[in-house]
């Protein structure tokens, strides 16, 4: 018999006897969110927010073979991992379902409770006619190495399911240098399968891989991901040639005010050819086409913007540096830019043996009594073998 706290509607406390039952379908749970201990979280904020979820809440003997069988989710703080935990998990992403480990940790410590020879993910690669290619191949993404080993994350995510994105995502510290530890819960309550944004931030050539957040102290939050192209109509014998459209939405507390990212080109080798979409003011549809510059191949990359608050975007690119960065900003008197997607892309030139390309992002909020404040920058250096 285990005591949770089950949310569906209603929060209340309940005593249930846990069954076996490994199929993965709509009949399961949501999911199961193991915290530290329940009087360290004031969790009524789930039952306002998140009644469309089914959620049980418990604590770490709660976590068996049988309670895991009856969630599509799991979630486990980081810190109280062992080696009964670590053999439950894997178990469990086995099975496809997706695990969420929270708290203070990098992808490297996921990979290895996890038992994964590293972290990442085979995605779908499209040439510029958003056509699957390679015959369907997928690529494997992963991330530079200092991202992988040294950059602390708070709450990461994985399944076997490719309905599944992964999840990276970090919250600000408070000005005494705390977290407010709800925020690890609404991170992960927020990306759930029946409440996550991919489903308003993928376009329509592919599901989206991963999805990279970043939380200000308020619960303010910038999701980003990203769809990769490849241009394979092409002989050039010493470049390939790529493109990457990255979609970022201002989500969560508070009312949207900028979104600032940058494209970087890591690897000096590597030529940033062209971006978009450029310096506008006062639209609500913005075109975006991109190619490969001057002596590349013929393909491009084309679509519109559709963003009703008609912001004013700031376009900034060195081509000798490889770099490119955008700021999407309300302006004075328009709409606030919050729940719209910004889809900004570059294309570039790569001779090494797999492509790669920094993206660093960041959100401006409002904050509650006045005033704004920001994300802190986030920086996902991608990676993919080709």
């Amino acid at each position: 018999m285990k005591k949770f706290l089950f949310v569906f509607l209603t929060v209340v406390l309940l005593i249930s006897t846990l069954t076996v039952n490994v199929s993965f379908g709509s009949s399961l749970k949501d999911l199961l969110l193991i915290v530290d201990n329940t009087n360290n979280y004031d969790l009524s904020f789930i039952e306002k927010d998140y009644a469309n979820l089914r959620v049980d809440v418990g604590t770490i003997d709660d976590l068996t073979i049988e309670s895991i069988n009856k969630y599509n989710e799991i979630a486990v703080p980081f810190n109280l991992i062992d080696e009964r935990i670590k053999i439950m998990l894997r178990k469990a992403y086995e099975q496809n379902k997706k695990i969420y480990l929270y708290g203070e940790l990098t992808l490297k410590d996921y990979s290895e409770v996890m038992g994964l020879w590293r972290f990442g993910k085979y995605v779908d690669i499209y040439s510029s006619g958003s056509k699957k290619i390679k015959n369907n191949k997928k690529v494997f993404v992963f991330f530079g190495t200092k991202f992988e080993q040294n950059e602390i994350q708070n709450v990461v995510a994985l399944s076997k399911n490719e309905a599944m994105s992964g999840l990276i995502a970090s919250i600000d510290k408070d000005k005494l240098g705390n977290y407010n530890k709800n925020l690890f819960l609404k991170a992960i309550l927020d990306d759930v399968m029946p409440n996550s944004k991919v489903s308003v931030l993928s376009n329509t050539v592919r599901k989206s891989e991963f999805n990279f957040k970043t939380y200000n102290t308020y619960g303010g939050y910038v999701v980003m991901d990203y769809t990769l192209y490849q241009e394979t109509n092409e002989t050039d014998s010493t470049y390939d040639y790529f493109s990457i459209r990255t979609n970022l939405m201002l989500e969560g507390k508070g009312k949207g005010i900028a979104i600032d990212v940058e494209h970087n080109l890591p690897f000096s080798s590597d030529e940033l050819l062209e971006y978009g979409p450029e310096s506008t003011e006062d639209k609500s549809q913005i075109e975006v086409s991109v190619g490969y510059g001057d002596g590349g191949p013929s393909g491009s990359l084309s679509y519109i913007i559709n963003m009703s608050s008609k912001p004013n975007i700031n376009t900034t690119a060195s081509l000798t540096d490889d770099r490119v960065s955008w700021r999407c900003k309300k302006t004075l008197f328009g709409g606030f830019i919050d729940g719209q997607r910004f889809s900004p892309a570059s294309t570039w030139a790569s001779t090494e043996s797999y492509a790669a390309i920094d993206i660093k992002f960041r959100g401006l909020f409002t904050k509650p009594g006045g005033g704004s404040v920001y994300t802190s920058w986030k920086t996902v250096n991608v990676r993919f073998n080709y």
